[in-house]
């Protein structure tokens, strides 16, 4: 179970973080499979959510589909690395929140035109400092290898949105079972 702080979240809301942090991470390492088979000359975007993940770009189905199962693979065969993205918008998060703590504990209040520099410099400071954040807040908060185990992909689809077409991955996510100790017979 999920805790924050000293109360444990409700099971439901528990796996609801669990199968979005999986499927944050297979969207990682799908787009990790598609930048390489396309020598990282490729635009796309991901979205993750409980039950699968949405890519915006110009793909087709079926090579997304080949991408997303190689990296269903990987992961699941232990190359954890893949979950972590040098693109993910939790980078950018991280070192937008870093920049306005900066700039907060800079100006405490008092804000005049000779306070520009300054502000620039320490939200550059900042943004340089958050970049070995947003890869730890990508491992121990928004994305989870270790959850992939329970990943199935169930279909591909291209779906209509607005302002253009995109694909969906559509995953089910089941919680591992851990196994349960064995009665003493003694």
């Amino acid at each position: 179970m999920l805790y924050c702080g000293k109360m444990g979240l409700p099971k439901a809301l528990a796996r609801t973080i669990r199968a979005t942090r999986a499927n944050h991470a297979l969207e990682h390492a799908t787009i990790e499979q598609l930048l390489r088979r396309h020598n990282y000359r490729l635009r796309v975007v991901g979205r993750s959510f409980p039950g699968g993940f949405d890519l915006y770009g110009d793909l087709g189905a079926d090579e997304v589909a080949d991408a997303a199962h190689d990296a269903l693979a990987r992961l699941q065969g232990g190359e954890h690395h893949l979950a972590v993205s040098p693109y993910c918008g939790t980078n950018l998060a991280v070192a937008g929140i870093f920049a306005g703590l900066a700039g907060a504990l800079l100006l405490r209040g008092k804000l005049s035109v000779g306070h520009f520099p300054k502000l620039a410099l320490v939200g550059m400071g900042a943004a340089l400092a958050a970049q070995p954040l947003g890869r730890m807040a990508q491992e121990h908060v928004t994305t989870s290898a270790a959850d992939a185990p329970g990943l199935r992909i169930r279909a591909i689809r291209r779906m209509v949105g607005w302002p253009f077409p995109f694909l969906r991955v559509d995953t089910t996510w089941n919680e591992p079972v851990l196994p349960q100790p064995h009665p003493s017979t003694t």
